[in-house]
């Protein structure tokens, strides 16, 4: 995290927050291509407000905080301040193509401002580099824990017999996200069959009491 908005270095690759000092990747349970969940944890004691900066979301702040992200694929930040000491702002802002980076050319695409568990989604495009401040509200200021997590969304393979005559698919998503598997033969009435955690993020599922049956619907539901 940076003080100033202009300090944070160009980004050299794709899923990773900057610092002026160096660059670090984000934690990670598997491919970064399926999404990953970090903490980060900074004080904003010395913060301060630079000029031209805006107040986000409307409200006072004081003691912000800037990070870069960016993303190699298509999927959904969510940003969490839950675990900060003290009321807190998240905006979002993005920077227009060939503008240079300052205060006057930032556009806001979300914020919220809501105490210590102030939470923003938001649908990131791979190329883009989305500018993120913490601050606090009416000049709060300590310890801050920011929580990003990025998902993309869940792939399943087309249903199709397999040797033993079973239905069966491939599942692909984030690792350690939790998915429910149910079946029906009438697109109304729908069974549980399966929850899966699986660590590496695919499964191979085979249905056992499908092999007798002329078609079965399926349908899987991330929990999450």
């Amino acid at each position: 995290s940076q003080d100033k908005l202009e300090d944070l270095i160009p980004l050299k690759s794709p899923l990773q927050l900057q610092r002026a000092d160096h660059a670090f990747g984000l934690a990670s349970a598997g491919s970064l291509s399926r999404g990953y969940t970090a903490r980060y944890l900074f004080n904003t004691q010395n913060a301060t407000r630079q000029t031209g900066e805006p107040n986000h979301c409307g409200v006072i702040g004081g003691a912000s905080q800037w990070y870069a992200l960016t993303n190699e694929v298509p999927g959904i930040f969510t940003l969490r301040t839950v675990g900060s000491e003290f009321s807190t702002l998240i905006a979002v802002y993005t920077l227009p193509r060939n503008r240079p980076l300052n205060m006057t050319n930032l556009v806001l695409a979300t914020c919220d401002n809501h105490g210590t568990n102030s939470v923003v989604h938001f649908n990131a495009q791979p190329g883009t580099t989305y500018y993120v401040v913490v601050d606090g509200a009416n000049g709060g200021k300590g310890n801050v824990q920011l929580n990003v997590s990025f998902d993309v969304p869940s792939q399943v393979t087309a249903p199709h017999r397999l040797l033993n005559g079973n239905f069966g698919f491939k599942l692909i998503s984030r690792p350690g996200a939790v998915h429910r598997v149910e079946a029906s033969s009438d697109l109304t009435n729908w069974i549980p069959i399966l929850k899966t955690n699986s660590p590496s993020g695919e499964l191979d599922f085979e249905d056992p009491i499908s092999g007798h049956l002329p078609l079965r619907w399926y349908r899987v539901v991330q929990e999450q």
